[in-house]
């Protein structure tokens, strides 16, 4: 319950940190509610080497604001224990670390830990600490919000040649512009690491899941999503776009999910996605959730937060399922498929989707069903004259779910753009009332919708 304030200074040093041990042996100390305010680092702490690991450091409940380099920094410590603290920082430091622990070994807990408002760099970084068997490092149940909608860039969780850790249910919200250098969960050259029941979301671009050759891990029942970004994830060596590529490419990940996790805001990480409600793995290291409540013992939940959906009518448009861009279509009237999901807690059996194309109203499609919460239904909603030549739009929404209001109206919208029909045929460049004016036209309908069969011009 003290409160130490430190310098507010651009500096890496370590001796401006607020909480200082290095070199020497000290065991049993524990640092309980404390608010600790700028400084370099907010605890370092560091051991005398791995012959001789310190021993009983327990890091609980404290509020750290405002350090420049990290919030906690432990090398050299058996079994720690970083618990249920708050680390946020103004930092401009682009190599900021919210917790670092390097050469950590046996079962030392990372649980329920609060990082907000960390612009740049890593969130959680663990460096050659290993466990065993029997006695597992855990990283559970913690809140990750980082970036700033700018392009800083870092990882959320980052493991480098670690062992016989697990990584389970924590929330990860990554919001970066950079594509290239932005993951939620990050691993290199580790062995035995379990993955399991997490939230891996990058709410801009950037991968959910990154796995370097040499790693060894075991990952399932996750969620993993980016928002604009071009890949999903990267398993030794290659690129994954998406859940199903990413399933093929590692083997692993076959009960996960692909879904915006509805985050409650960019920094409050609770969840109203309903497909991470009672989709998890049992996990017997873990019994509750961030805040303190019971995980249900046989179907928890995905993420750090245990909950149940408070939406009870709720449906939305996933996915434009047809006409695709993966798939070459012809051209002339096609019918357009959707996929329906209802995200409320009562079953759906009645809802209205409108939806629009090349920006024109089309006749709304009343759905009548049974569809049980989380459940998807794939539709014909109508059809359209996809004219070859040009890119046409689709958007698809839904209203009035079991004839009711929809209080969340941030998952009812689909959309797809520039679909274009694939080629098949004898086709006229130029002259009187050609097909393509020109070959540049031509060349871009080829290159946009693919063909069907054999072309001629």
């Amino acid at each position: 319950n003290n409160e130490i304030i430190g310098y507010n200074i651009g500096s890496t040093g370590s001796n401006y940190a607020l909480v200082f041990s290095t070199g020497s042996q000290d065991n049993n100390n524990s640092y309980l509610d404390n608010r600790l305010l700028e400084g370099s680092y907010g605890f370092y702490l560091y051991g005398s080497g791995s012959a001789s690991l310190e021993s009983g450091t327990v890091i609980q409940g404290n509020s750290l604001e405002g350090q420049y380099y990290m919030g906690i920094y432990l090398v050299y410590h058996n079994a720690p224990w970083m618990i249920g603290n708050e680390i946020s920082t103004d930092s401009p430091y682009s190599g900021f670390y919210g917790i670092y622990g390097e050469y950590l070994q046996n079962n030392f807990k990372i649980t329920h830990n609060y990082l907000h408002d960390l612009p740049w760099n890593n969130g959680i970084y663990l460096g050659s600490c290993s466990g065993t068997s029997l006695l597992r490092g855990l990283t559970a149940n913690n809140f990750l919000s980082l970036g700033n909608g700018t392009g800083n860039d870092g990882q959320g969780i980052y493991l480098a040649s670690c062992n016989f850790q697990d990584v389970f249910h924590n929330n990860v919200n990554w919001n970066s512009t950079d594509d290239n250098n932005t993951y939620a969960f990050f691993t290199s050259s580790s062995s035995n690491l379990a993955v399991k029941n997490n939230v891996f979301a990058c709410a801009n671009k950037g991968r959910a899941f990154y796995k370097t050759s040499g790693s060894s891990v075991t990952s399932n029942f996750n969620d993993l999503f980016t928002a604009t970004g071009a890949n999903l994830g990267y398993w030794d060596g290659t690129n994954a776009a998406d859940l199903a590529a990413w399933q093929a490419l590692s083997s692993q990940d076959a009960n996960s999910f692909s879904v915006d996790p509805g985050y409650t805001s960019a920094s409050d990480l609770h969840v109203s996605e309903v497909d991470l409600n009672n989709t998890g793995t049992p996990l017997a290291a873990v019994t509750d959730d961030f805040d303190g409540e019971a995980r249900d013992a046989a179907t928890p939940d995905i993420g750090a937060d245990e909950f149940s959906p408070i939406v009870l009518d709720d449906a939305g448009i996933v996915e434009i399922y047809s006409p695709r861009h993966s798939t070459p279509f012809p051209a002339g009237v096609n019918p357009v498929e959707v996929i329906l999901k209802n995200s409320g807690a009562n079953a759906l059996t009645t809802v209205t989707i409108g939806w629009r194309a090349n920006g024109l109203p089309q006749a709304p499609f009343n759905w009548t069903g049974n569809l049980a919460s989380g459940a998807r239904d794939t539709i014909v909603m109508g059809t359209h004259n996809f004219t070859a030549g040009f890119g046409h739009d689709l958007t698809a929404w839904t209203t009035l779910p079991n004839g009711m209001a929809d209080n969340n109206d941030n998952n009812d919208t689909s959309e797809v753009e520039e679909l274009w029909a694939g080629l098949i045929g004898t086709y006229t460049l130029g002259g009187a009332f050609p097909d393509f004016t020109n070959f540049t036209a031509a060349a871009n309908a080829l290159n946009n919708g693919g063909v069907l069969g054999a072309v001629r011009f």
